[in-house]
């Protein structure tokens, strides 16, 4: 069994291991998570992005504030 953990860590190193010991806990194979490089992904000024959220304007910034590091998606292995 995988448990879908998505983006639901919302930038979190902590929350994320949270999910990890509880899905571990419940007896999953193994946790899937959904990352994003914003870089990679999109840019700061792409103009048919709308309001995101009440505390990012663009989804760049929603994407920057909740990606891991390179080091930090290491520490989920």
């Amino acid at each position: 069994m995988i448990a879908e953990v998505g983006q639901s860590h919302d930038g979190s190193l902590g929350t994320a291991h949270a999910f990890i010991d509880a899905i571990a806990e419940a007896g999953a194979d193994a946790v899937k998570f959904q990352t994003h490089i914003a870089a990679a992904e999109s840019s700061p000024g792409e103009p048919w992005r709308v309001k995101f959220s009440p505390q990012d304007d663009t989804r760049f910034e929603y994407w920057k504030r909740i990606e891991f590091t390179a080091e930090q998606r290491g520490r989920l292995e």
